[in-house]
Parts: C-alpha cells; structure tokens; sequence
C-alpha cells in the first residue's frame, strides 16, 4: 500500500526577491493644533474700518475671540454734503466647536459687541452708540500652513442711542432692533 498524504503543505524554499524592498516609513503625523487665530474682516476694508479677531483656544473644543474696528464711514447727504464719522467697535464671543475641533469645524456660539458712531456737519454733533448681542453658528477652516477662512451667520438684538447736539440744544433718542450678524473673515492660525 502507498503511504498516506501529509496534510501539511510540502517545505518551500525562500527566494529573495532580485530588488531591496524599500524600507517602512511611518507616515508624517499633523502638526500640532494651533493656540490663536488672527484674521480680519475683507468687507469692512471697503468702508474703510479695519476690523481684527483674536481667537484664542481653551481646550479642544471651545475658545474665546475678542473683536476690535475702527475706522470712517463717508456719507453723502441729497445736497451733495459729505459727512465723515468716525466708528469704532468692540466685542467678544464664546465659541464651541460641535464637530471637528479649533482647527476644522462646525461651531456655535454668542457674540456681545459695542459700537459707537460720531460725526459733525455745520457745528451739530451726532453720536451713536448701541449694544448688540446674539448666537451664531459658523463653519472654520484651516490649513496645516496656517491660513484661516472661516464664515458665521445669526441675528442679534440692538439696543441703540443717538444723541444730536448743536448750539441750541439737542435730542435724544433710543431703539431696540434685531439686525443679522454675519461674519467672513480671513487670516492665520498658529
């Protein structure tokens, strides 16, 4: 009788290949998470006002940003009068990163923001000044390079005061609004 077969496969022989394999290289880990964000705002350069966003990291998932513009407006009036003033503002937000983190992600968040207006036209004085606080969400992107887009879009409640003086005297008078908050901003992490 012929001898059973072996259920084990027959020795093979190991033949190196004719080339070196090229060695293992991990890949590259991401560099590390930014700390701050810095960008301004492209649309207020158009009034002109120059307007900058601080945003500083607090964990992985939250941050706190302080807003500062200042800058003119020119108005033109139906006699053909220019009248400049001056604006300025200043603000903060708390922000919290639902998806992705600091770096590329969905937030949400509450923006509160002074700002004050004043100007002057034959000897009268004008000067506003108004409170607007509101939520927002927005999308931020960021390259590993460290440019920084992001968008936010809300509405906000405005509470406003003006105030007209001139030599015989002058008003006053206040408001309440709601007005949209929208936010493009452009800038760098790191």
């Amino acid at each position: 009788p012929a001898p059973a077969p072996s259920p084990y496969p027959a020795p093979g022989y190991y033949y190196p290949p004719p080339y070196p394999l090229p060695a293992y290289e991990p890949p590259e880990p991401p560099p590390p998470m930014p700390t701050v964000s810095l960008t301004l705002s492209p649309i207020y350069l158009l009034l002109p006002m120059l307007k900058l966003t601080g945003e500083l990291r607090l964990g992985t998932q939250g941050s706190v940003a302080l807003i500062g513009g200042a800058g003119w407006i020119t108005d033109t009036n139906s006699d053909d009068t220019k009248v400049t003033f001056f604006v300025y503002e200043v603000g903060s937000q708390l922000r919290y990163y639902v998806t992705g983190n600091f770096r590329r992600g969905m937030h949400i968040g509450a923006e509160i923001l002074y700002l004050h207006v004043n100007g002057t036209l034959d000897n009268v004085t004008g000067v506003a000044q108004g409170l607007a606080l509101g939520p927002f969400f927005g999308w931020k992107t960021t390259s590993y390079a460290g440019f920084t887009f992001e968008v936010q879009g809300g509405v906000e409640i405005v509470t406003a005061g003006t105030r007209v003086a001139d030599s015989s005297g002058g008003s006053t008078s206040s408001s309440i609004d709601y007005i949209p908050l929208l936010n493009l901003n452009i800038g760098w992490s790191f």
